[in-house]
């Protein structure tokens, strides 16, 4: 973590912060002594309990030297084993420091763990910043298996054709996602979710509307594949819809999939200078075969039947980090007695939490130590119904209304692109699905695409969207045209009513 340059003095204890600290006397003279930029936090955590611990920090004037990593990797391991806990993965991200630390400890692709004080070690890179790497990278080239090619633009033609429709197939997508102006590559929620099952899913789908190129499909299928790669390291629950984000098992379905992925990774070509694959791509394989090495020990030596991966990423100290900055306000680049002063609260005390909007998901493990529970309150919000209760369930009655109020929309509805009907044609599912009765849902919708039509347009992006389990519901087309007219009445009318309201 960047913080800022600046020397103090702590009159109780007689000493001097802000210079370079690894606690070993390196400092000889006055004339090698440095100012410190940079603080790297060492942490632990549960592999198969949610607890986490920071156990160090250390101050450094730029990135700390690989040898360094080497030396304070090799004595938290012996000082974990010394109070009884069995260290098995060390997880960082691609940094050049943590490369050549891996290759001072003798780590290879196929060969991912040391041994070391009669331990087996694995090493993970942090899934989160390959999956942000592997999209920085397809933004600037493109990427190819043979005939098949993958392309970014690809991507901008799907956002340029979506952007603007009234219901979105990918409605997260925005040009913060497109253009990634400073500071946003680092963020990993644009990365994920611009390689996603959505956006694949709608570039698919207007492929099949005859909107997009049919090689478009390519760029579809790399979308997806990283997309699931990203779940299989980031399963954090049980019951997850998507079974590729489900704790791993010994019969699982992710194996097949890693075994297909390893080999659709060697394959992959990209379009740069030099022709050689970028990092990113060399530490998925990587992780890949650390992950089968690691499940097959805890498997085979400890009887842990699953694993959930999201334990083997940096988010737990990337919400450390967030919380530190928080400290006293936006603190973004607190000197080293502020980070000292929040950080030794922050080990003995689990007074904050990430924010919501931060850069990382919650990574679901708790602080050994922290203070008494906060007193919470709860306020109970009162829903009231807004319908007169003296109207009768007449249904001429609710036709004539209906067609009073919607009358106006109907050529709109007619003349809807099948772009946005197959959005509204989701949406129009997913409320279904939200229905509690189920017979008001079987006369609305259906789980049976065969039920609804030899082929209908209007659905093709449910299709994609679909997945194993995922129980989405296929509207029926009286369902969709219903849900049409009230799209359109909305679209006509949102606008006159917020004028209404600022005049008011």
């Amino acid at each position: 973590m960047s913080i800022k340059k600046l020397v103090s003095y702590n009159s109780k204890n007689d000493l001097f912060s802000g210079f370079e600290d690894f606690e070993d006397n390196s400092i000889v003279n006055l004339k090698s002594i440095k100012y410190c930029d940079q603080a790297l936090v060492v942490m632990i955590k549960g592999l198969t309990t949610p607890w986490k611990q920071v156990i160090g920090y250390f101050f450094s004037s730029g990135p700390v030297k690989g040898y360094r990593l080497k030396q304070i990797v090799a004595r938290t391991i012996t000082k974990l084993k010394e109070i009884g806990l069995i260290p098995k993965v060390v997880v960082c991200d691609q940094g050049t420091n943590n490369l050549c630390m891996r290759n001072l400890f003798g780590v290879t692709e196929t060969k991912p763990y040391i041994h070391f004080e009669g331990e087996k070690i694995y090493f993970f890179h942090d899934s989160p910043h390959l999956i942000k790497s592997v999209r920085n990278n397809f933004k600037k080239y493109n990427f190819s298996i043979d005939e098949e090619v993958y392309s970014w633009q690809d991507l901008v033609t799907f956002y340029n054709l979506d952007k603007n429709k009234t219901l979105r197939l990918a409605p997260k997508l925005k040009n913060i996602h497109m253009e990634l102006p400073p500071f946003s590559p680092m963020r990993v929620c644009l990365a994920t979710q611009t390689l996603s099952h959505t956006v694949s899913s709608g570039i698919l789908t207007l492929v099949a509307l005859n909107k997009l190129r049919s090689k478009a499909t390519y760029t579809a299928k790399f979308i997806s594949f990283f997309d699931s790669l990203f779940d299989i390291f980031n399963s954090i629950t049980y019951n997850e819809p998507k079974l590729l984000r489900r704790p791993l098992t010994k019969d699982s379905c992710h194996w097949e999939f890693l075994k297909n992925a390893d080999k659709f990774l060697n394959n992959l070509k990209i379009h740069n200078k030099s022709g050689k694959q970028p990092p990113c791509i060399k530490g998925w394989r990587e992780n890949i075969n650390a992950l089968k090495f690691l499940y097959e020990e805890l498997n085979t030596e400890y009887s842990i039947e699953f694993l959930l991966t999201r334990r083997l990423t940096q988010d737990c100290i990337e919400n450390v980090f967030s919380i530190i900055r928080a400290k006293g306000g936006n603190n973004t680049t607190p000197d080293a007695t502020k980070f000292q002063s929040a950080i030794r609260m922050l080990m003995c005390n689990n007074l904050l939490t990430p924010s919501e909007e931060g850069n990382c998901e919650m990574d679901a493990c708790q602080f050994l130590t922290k203070l008494n529970e906060l007193k919470t309150i709860r306020l109970q919000v009162n829903s009231f119904n807004t319908w007169d209760n003296t109207i009768e369930n007449d249904e001429d009655m609710y036709n004539n209304i209906l067609d009073v109020h919607l009358s106006s929309t109907n050529i709109n509805s007619i003349l809807m692109d099948p772009h946005n009907t197959s959005a509204v044609a989701y949406v129009t599912g997913w409320a279904c699905s939200k229905l509690e009765h189920p017979e008001c849902i079987k006369q609305l919708a259906t789980k049976n695409k065969s039920n609804t039509a030899v082929f209908n347009p209007c659905t093709t992006f449910i299709e994609m969207k679909e997945y194993e389990n995922s129980d989405l519901l296929y509207p029926y087309d009286s369902t969709i045209d219903f849900c049409k007219r009230m799209t359109c009445l909305f679209k006509e009318n949102i606008q006159k009513m917020l004028l209404e309201s600022k005049t008011n």
